[in-house]
């Protein structure tokens, strides 16, 4: 992993190319780019991403990096363990990894199975992904 800054740059599109018409913009990659978004709201969607490279850059700058490619193998690993394919995985092992055990937000309570909006037969599941069905 090269060295990623800490700092959070904005990202905005350098140039707006707005078609000329006689309604105006019909093109939806250019009213894309129009509708503006609040810096908060794009910086709450890499938060977790920046989270995991702060992290990792700490890791690697304290304990060298062994210890970083250890942390990010195990975190590859939590992340791919899974359940019967009919059965929501919890991911507990992973929460611990990055932290986010410590936490109670929304997933905790609407994520239960009773709120959940996939409900399917686990034979019919099971012996589909044997191909039996």
């Amino acid at each position: 992993m090269e060295d990623l800054s800490v700092k959070i740059m904005p990202s905005m599109p350098e140039k707006l190319e707005i078609p000329s018409g006689a309604m105006g913009p019909t093109d939806k990659e250019v009213m894309a780019q129009l509708s503006t978004s609040h810096p908060l709201q794009t910086s709450e969607l890499k938060f977790a991403d920046h989270q995991l490279n702060l992290n990792s850059q700490m890791i690697r700058n304290h304990h060298g990096i062994g210890a970083q490619l250890r942390y990010m193998m195990e975190i590859n690993s939590a992340s791919k363990v899974g359940r019967l394919p009919f059965l929501p995985s919890s991911n507990v092992s992973r929460d611990v990894l990055l932290g986010l055990d410590e936490m109670i937000t929304p997933a905790d309570i609407y994520g239960t199975p009773e709120f959940s909006e996939k409900v399917c037969q686990p034979h019919a599941v099971m012996e589909k992904r044997m191909g039996i069905l």
